[in-house]
């Protein structure tokens, strides 16, 4: 049995985290994002 795929990736979505208090606060209501590759395989 052979397994093969093609064209295959996956990223992650990672919040943002600002320090303090006020700011953590604010980044409840008003997410920002980084997206992290874990894999690109073409």
């Amino acid at each position: 049995m052979i397994i093969s795929a093609k064209d295959l990736s996956k990223t992650y979505k990672v919040a943002k985290r600002k320090q303090g208090i006020i700011n953590g606060l604010k980044s409840i209501v008003n997410r920002e994002y980084d997206e992290i590759l874990a894999l690109d395989k073409k």
